[in-house]
């Protein structure tokens, strides 16, 4: 009988990462346990899917270790999430019997006794990288590249009315010769683009040439639920597979399926007007009116009118019943048509955008009746929006 001891908040943290991946039910029954080494000075967590591999690292206090060898087991990954979560004191405990295949978790008042496995344990295997099948190894800014999957998670495609499998995925496209990479997605009705730095470690291929990786979203979301101090990010891009490194955690999964689209050419080379607008105003003057707009379940449209003169924008939404709502905002520094203007857009499209927006204000780009590109104040090389208009 071995005995480990962590830090409660610690590995609640780690297993809560686990239980994201490994689901509680599967035709796979091995994706449903997690996987548990107890080495001489640290435990390892592996929890693994069809998509993706999450390894991890955790130092424990008290330990007493009868293996020299160190000791493996599986132990169902919601159940000792579970465990450790019920937990309130500051530590918990692992009793670990192989004999038995019992895992006690004990805090200073209460234990819960759950059954552990070794079969198939070889099975689970989390898969490596080879060095002649590495194409790019970079690293990025923490805090860059969140802010990037934070603004492709609001264009990607939804899975229940799109169906092609590039537009269910994030890109990330690698520019060697820029230094750069682009995080990009796109439901066809909006794309959401931001360029971030990166610093290339080793790079496998035509410097001049942009590559496409397609991520599956999920796992992506994971890198930020992984995150705690770490300055930078380091992403290895294989052949078959992608790892991300964030301090003691390796994230390694699979590409998406699908050829993304030049979506350079969807972007207009020019515009009829632009305009800037308040941020915080826009986005609460867009919530006044979904008041309204949500009752139109099939696009959530509201109207807005440009009035150049009056240097004002107004947004209408209304509801086949009668209802309505509107709102107005303040715009500055406009530029083209002097005419009024309306067009429609779903409210959806341009709340999700501008909610990660950090700048005090946005730029507005718009060819009327046309898609409207919107992008942080000064920043539009970095990031932008296309959001096309409703017909």
């Amino acid at each position: 009988m071995s005995f480990v001891s962590f830090n409660q908040k610690d590995l609640a943290k780690v297993l809560t990462n686990c239980n994201l991946i490994s689901p509680r039910k599967s035709e796979i029954e091995l994706f449903t346990y997690t996987k548990v080494f107890i080495g001489a000075e640290s435990a390892e967590f592996t929890s693994i899917n069809s998509t993706i591999y999450f390894n991890t690292a955790l130092q424990f206090g008290r330990s007493e270790i009868k293996e020299k060898d160190g000791l493996s087991f599986l132990i169902k990954t919601d159940l000792i999430s579970n465990a450790v979560n019920l937990i309130s004191d500051d530590m918990v405990g692992l009793e670990i019997d192989l004999e038995k295949n019992t895992l006690i978790v004990q805090g200073a008042s209460s234990k819960h006794t759950l059954r552990t496995s070794v079969q198939n344990i070889d099975d689970f295997v989390v898969p490596q990288v080879l060095e002649a099948e590495i194409i790019a190894k970079m690293k990025v800014n923490t805090q860059d590249i969140l802010e990037a999957n934070k603004v492709a998670f609001t264009s990607v495609g939804n899975p229940k009315v799109v169906y092609q499998p590039e537009f269910l995925n994030i890109c990330y496209t690698l520019l060697k010769d820029q230094n750069q990479v682009i995080v990009v997605s796109t439901d066809r009705y909006r794309m959401g683009r931001t360029t971030v730095s990166a610093v290339f470690e080793s790079y496998n291929g035509d410097e001049e040439i942009p590559v496409n990786f397609l991520i599956n979203p999920k796992n992506i979301h994971l890198i930020a639920n992984c995150v705690v101090l770490e300055e930078n990010l380091e992403f290895l891009f294989g052949k078959d597979y992608l790892t991300v490194t964030v301090g003691p955690n390796e994230l390694t999964m699979r590409y998406g399926d699908g050829k993304f689209p030049d979506y350079d050419k969807i972007i207009p080379n020019s515009f009829s007007c632009s305009f800037y607008v308040n941020t915080k105003d826009t986005l609460q003057a867009l919530k006044q009116v979904y008041f309204a707009a949500r009752s139109n379940v099939i696009n959530k449209n509201v109207n807005i009118t440009i009035s150049p003169t009056n240097k004002k924008i107004t947004l209408v939404s209304k509801t086949d019943d009668g209802n309505s709502s509107e709102s107005t905002i303040n715009m500055e520094n406009y530029e083209g048509v002097t005419d009024d203007w309306t067009q429609s857009f779903n409210a959806d499209y341009l709340i999700d955008y501008i909610s990660t927006v950090n700048t005090d204000t946005i730029l507005w780009e718009s060819n009327p009746g046309k898609p409207s590109v919107l992008s942080p104040a000064k920043e539009r090389e970095r990031q932008l929006c296309l959001v096309s208009g409703l017909r």
